[in-house]
């Protein structure tokens, strides 16, 4: 079962809390023909969702939407600018805007009081949020990459970071040093990382994933340590999986969910956390996923270029599988029936 909901513009990202889900895209402007929005809908009981009203003051089409719990603020990327704000059942207030001299390609909440965004020139900054006087500081940039960042993950004092080249940076967010530098292999062949997250600690460092694929697939999953070994850090490869014959375009990670995967096909996948397994895959979209996020275990809320806007329920039930069941063995007990009438016939 899905509630389903067919927007009249594309979807290019969404977020979501215990309270709210909100969707922004659109189409270059009224100008264009289809106007830029961010439509914020209150969770129901039952994963359904109510429209509330539109931001009216939105600044156009914001990307990587993300909502931190222990700030009650929720952020997004135009252009050159990070909007921080906080919603509410009426309006949205914007908190303060943070300001890049290149456009940006990411940005992430990275701990309680942490933003790290990445420009298309390969810079990455951190951010702390105050609660008196300035409502940010820039605590540091990050400089080693010369493409476009795809991504971001913050681990308590460290940051790792990819870009559009396939190398791999760990920095010391403390003192902006680069720890290690590392390019991905499958196969022989160099891959992309389009999508990171820090998902757990061990006793010898932490462990992250990293989504990586071409333009056109596949999707392969990589599961990385790091590690030291006397003052130099390392970053090995664990594991690697192809999960998908196609390009990621969204992930979400929850940890007692595990991950969920929309990819430029329109699939909706949940891949099972630590084993990283794939547990079950959905066709939704027609057209890629542009964001995706658990409402609970068995329920994925996404959004595509296809204007569609839904919550489906990722569990195959066991009904499902014995009305399937019975239908197979009708269709068996039909044919052997018609073979043996035929037979006799002939006869």
């Amino acid at each position: 079962m899905a509630t389903r909901l067919l927007l009249d513009y594309p979807i290019f990202s969404l977020g979501i809390n215990n309270d709210f889900i909100i969707v922004s895209g659109g189409g270059g402007g009224k100008e264009y023909g289809i106007e830029d929005k961010l439509d914020v809908y209150k969770r129901e009981i039952g994963n359904k969702f109510t429209f509330l009203y539109t931001w009216d003051k939105a600044p156009g089409i914001l990307e990587c939407l993300q909502y931190s719990a222990s700030q009650n603020l929720w952020i997004g990327y135009l252009n050159k600018k990070c909007h921080v704000f906080r919603i509410g059942n009426h309006s949205i207030n914007e908190h303060c805007v943070i300001n890049s001299d290149e456009t940006l390609s990411c940005c992430k909440f990275g701990g309680d009081e942490v933003i790290i965004t990445g420009n298309d020139k390969g810079l990455v900054s951190i951010y702390m949020l105050r609660k008196y006087g300035k409502n940010v500081v820039k605590l540091c940039d990050l400089k080693e990459h010369d493409k476009a960042i795809n991504d971001v993950a913050l681990s308590s004092n460290k940051c790792i970071s990819s870009c559009g080249n396939g190398k791999l940076c760990l920095w010391d967010t403390l003192n902006g040093e680069l720890l290690h530098k590392k390019e991905i292999y499958y196969e022989g062949k160099k891959t992309i990382c389009r999508f990171l997250k820090f998902y757990d600690v061990d006793k010898f460092g932490e462990l992250f994933i990293s989504l990586n694929c071409g333009n056109k697939g596949p999707t392969v999953i990589f599961v990385l340590h790091i590690y030291k070994i006397g003052k130099q850090f390392i970053i090995s490869t664990i594991k690697s999986a192809v999960i998908a014959p196609n390009p990621c375009s969204a992930i979400a990670y929850k940890s007692k969910y595990g991950l969920a995967v929309g990819y430029s096909s329109g699939d909706i996948a949940i891949i099972c956390n630590k084993s990283w397994k794939v547990k079950n895959t959905r066709q939704v979209h027609q057209l890629p996923v542009t964001g995706i996020d658990f409402t609970n275990g068995d329920n994925v809320v996404s959004g595509g270029i296809d204007f569609l806007f839904t919550v489906t329920n990722m569990k195959t039930s066991v009904s499902w599988w014995l009305t399937l069941a019975i239908a197979s063995l009708f269709v068996l007990l039909m044919a052997i029936f018609f073979n043996t009438t035929r037979s006799s016939s002939i006869i």
